[in-house]
Parts: structure tokens; C-alpha cells; sequence
């Protein structure tokens, strides 16, 4: 459900606008129009991204990046804030993401600004891979491609080496396996177990390259 402009952000949204700097794991955006189809992919990349990161991530929408490369705070066009609906969000972005994105969008005022903040949980077993070819140009979305946030300079791009595939299905590995152990499926596990889960994603997508 939309929440109503008349709410502040809640003060954990809030916090990312105090950082006013960029990371892997957030990302600004000046006040865009989900409605849109080039900002919507733009911004699906960057979820199906953030979801292959090991904690996540988050993407602020409302805040200007600067010459200098500050930013500011500027929040939303009116119309450009009610189009982000949290339920059309998360099935636009599940056309495109498999396995879908778990994600949460929230809306309120700061400062008497809008502002849309969209989290995104870490895939919790498998990679999250484009599904659905779309668009052209810096938005543009390839059926089966991986996409992540690389360290260095905050941007999304398609996993093009083996390492960065390998970290990725490490991370996967890794959350598989504590999700075993939460379920109690999984009490203890050796190296050698952990060798082989990884060989077993290895050979899921083997292909992908």
C-alpha cells in the first residue's frame, strides 16, 4: 500500500539521506517518473544488481547529484513520486528478475520533501539473473545476463569474468548453507560438503558466460 505524502519517511529510510554519498550498496537518483519505461529499466538493472550483493542495498530517489559531485536533497515532482506504487514496483521489476527481487518501497516526507526509497534484500540461494530481454542504451536489460555493483566508483554493469561470477556464487553458496543450518537441515558442514555445493551451483549456470 502507498503511503500517503502526508507521512514522514520513516527515521530508517531517513538515515540514507544523511550519508549523501554513494556506495555499492546505495544508490541516488534525481525525482524520475517510474512510468517511464527507460528510468523503470534503469532502475530494475540496479535492483536485480543490489540483490547480488551480500547485504543488499538501497536506492533513494529525490536526491541531485551536483557538478562537484555532492548531492542534494531536492525530493520529488509530485507525479513522479505517485507513480512509484510499492506493488506495481515489485511486479514491473518481477517481469525481469529470476528469482524475483525481495524488495520494499517506501514513500514519505523529509524536510518537507517527497522522497521513494526502495531496499533490496541479498538473493537468498541463487543469483538473481535478467530473465526478460528489454530497452536499449544504458538501460538496457539482456535475457540471461548477471548483473552486479563492482567495487570501485558506484555503478551497475553485467558480469563479464569468471571472478566476479565465482563471488557470486560463493555469496549464494553461503546463504544456502545458513539457510540449511536454520532449518536445522544442515546441523554441521565440512569443507568438503561446501566444495561440492558450490561445484552444484558451478554447474547451474555454467552457461551464463
Amino acid at each position: 500500500m502507498t503511503m500517503p505524502s502526508t507521512e514522514p519517511l520513516p527515521a530508517r529510510q531517513a538515515a540514507y539521506l544523511v550519508l549523501r554519498a554513494e556506495t555499492r550498496g546505495l544508490e541516488f537518483k534525481e525525482s524520475m517518473d517510474w512510468g517511464e519505461i527507460d528510468d523503470r529499466l534503469e532502475l530494475v538493472r540496479t535492483f536485480m544488481a543490489m540483490s547480488n550483493l551480500p547485504d543488499g542495498g538501497a536506492v533513494v530517489i529525490g536526491v541531485r547529484e551536483n557538478a562537484d559531485g555532492t548531492y542534494t536533497t531536492v525530493g520529488m515532482l509530485q507525479a513522479h513520486y505517485d507513480s512509484f506504487d510499492p506493488d506495481d514496483v515489485a511486479a514491473q521489476t518481477a517481469r525481469y528478475a529470476d528469482p524475483p527481487v525481495d524488495m520494499r518501497t517506501v514513500k514519505g516526507l523529509h524536510e518537507d520533501r517527497r522522497f521513494t526509497v526502495i531496499e533490496i534484500e541479498p538473493s537468498t540461494e541463487v543469483p538473481t539473473i535478467c530473465r526478460q530481454a528489454h530497452g536499449s542504451g544504458s538501460g538496457v536489460l539482456r535475457e540471461g545476463a548477471v548483473y552486479v555493483r563492482p567495487a570501485g566508483t558506484p555503478r551497475t554493469e553485467e558480469v563479464h569474468t569468471y571472478r566476479d561470477m565465482r563471488a557470486i556464487i560463493d555469496q549464494a553458496v553461503e546463504r544456502r548453507i545458513e539457510r540449511f543450518r536454520e532449518l536445522g537441515l544442515l546441523p554441521a558442514l565440512g569443507a568438503e560438503s561446501a566444495a561440492g555445493h558450490r561445484e552444484a551451483l558451478d554447474s547451474e549456470i555454467e552457461d551464463l558466460l
